[in-house]
């Protein structure tokens, strides 16, 4: 757990100075914020140290060794999968990557970092509390991309839209969505975020969203189908291989599913006591939503370890959320967000602890 800690406290410190020292910014049209270069600094610093180890691990993730041991043949297969439009996203990573140096590592290594990269640079533009963004960020979101290289770089580059989400520009976000289509197809299913995130907060609404995840919830075989199409390779080699039935079929804790539901119960509970003028209740509507949507692909995808992997899609969207609905609360705001700090803290060591996968932590000078 040494290397975690490493990333936890290099961004809880850097997070505290950050607040300390830099709190002015200001929002220019496009609704990005400028940040002073204190807050600049850090938040390299933060990236770098967070790229430094992701990429630097070494047999950590549950597809390490494939994308390890395999690199060449990525590498080498770019052009054809470009042509398809067969996710050539990861082959160009890696073809880029082999062109400094004929090496795994510097493989993986661009991966992690341009995940990194492209998260934390959609939290720096458009966070309104940037510091808990990226404390929440570091203990529930940084370490699941070792165990989905590709599914983790699209979840990067799906962030990118939410500029364009949040202003409702359909052609950029199409655009940003079609990007992240060239890693991941899992990706299609949230085109219709789109169309649901901007709709107002009421009885109606929350109903057709609850009525729409019981629904996925006994659909399972149906999506699979769905998913042979739009994932043939993968959906095959999950359907018919005999040692991935129980990976299929496997129910999620129960408390991945407490907890991703958490943050849209709380501020559906709030919503009454948040302060926000007229003019702000758009906004405030598209955040709560956000919230939902996290919570509803949570819940409709529990019965099932492989489709719960479709949340991670969600959760950069709902920390973004979070940071925002906390400066729209009246009373007890700091005591709320220290709450939420030490409950994501508390999940994200124990799936950390908790997972075979990413515990031992090895580095790559170890090989």
């Amino acid at each position: 757990m040494v290397a975690y800690f490493l990333a936890y406290i290099t961004v809880l410190l850097s997070a505290l100075v950050i607040s300390r020292t830099d709190r002015s910014y200001s929002i220019v049209q496009s609704g990005s914020i400028i940040r002073g270069f204190n807050t600049k600094l850090f938040v390299i610093f933060i990236a770098l140290v967070l790229s430094f180890i992701g990429g630097c691990r070494y047999y950590v993730g549950s597809d390490y060794s494939p994308y390890y041991a395999d690199y060449k043949q990525y590498a080498s297969i770019f052009y054809q999968r470009l042509i398809s439009l067969d996710e050539p996203g990861v082959p160009l990573v890696f073809w880029i990557a082999t062109l400094f140096k004929d090496d795994p590592a510097v493989c993986i290594f661009l991966a992690a970092a341009l995940t990194v990269i492209l998260l934390i640079r959609t939290f720096y533009k458009f966070s309104d509390d940037l510091c808990l963004s990226l404390i929440l960020y570091v203990f529930v979101i940084w370490h699941t991309s070792f165990n989905g290289i590709r599914q983790a770089l699209a979840v990067a580059v799906f962030f990118c839209a939410y500029a364009s989400l949040k202003n409702k520009n359909l052609k950029a976000f199409f655009l940003v969505a079609f990007l992240a289509f060239l890693f991941h197809k899992s990706v299609v299913p949230f085109i219709t975020l789109y169309f649901i995130v901007n709709r107002k907060v009421n009885k109606k609404n929350i109903i057709i969203m609850i009525a729409g995840t019981i629904v996925l919830l006994y659909s399972y075989a149906r999506i699979y189908s769905f998913m042979g199409i739009v994932m043939d390779k993968e959906a095959y080699y999950l359907n018919y291989s005999a040692t991935s039935t129980n990976y299929l079929s496997r129910s999620v804790n129960t408390l991945r599913v407490v907890f991703e539901s958490f943050p849209a119960a709380f501020f559906l509970f709030k919503y009454k006591e948040l302060t926000f003028y007229e003019i702000e209740k758009e906004k405030l509507d598209f955040n709560i939503n956000l919230l939902v949507v996290h919570a509803a692909v949570a819940l409709a995808t529990s019965g099932s370890a492989y489709m719960a992997r479709m949340s991670l899609y969600t959760m950069p969207f709902a920390v973004m959320a979070i940071s925002t609905l906390m400066s729209y609360l009246k009373k007890d705001r700091q005591f709320f967000t220290f709450v939420f700090i030490v409950v994501f803290a508390f999940f994200g060591c124990y799936e950390v602890g908790h997972s075979a996968r990413l515990i031992p932590f090895h580095w790559i000078w170890e090989r």
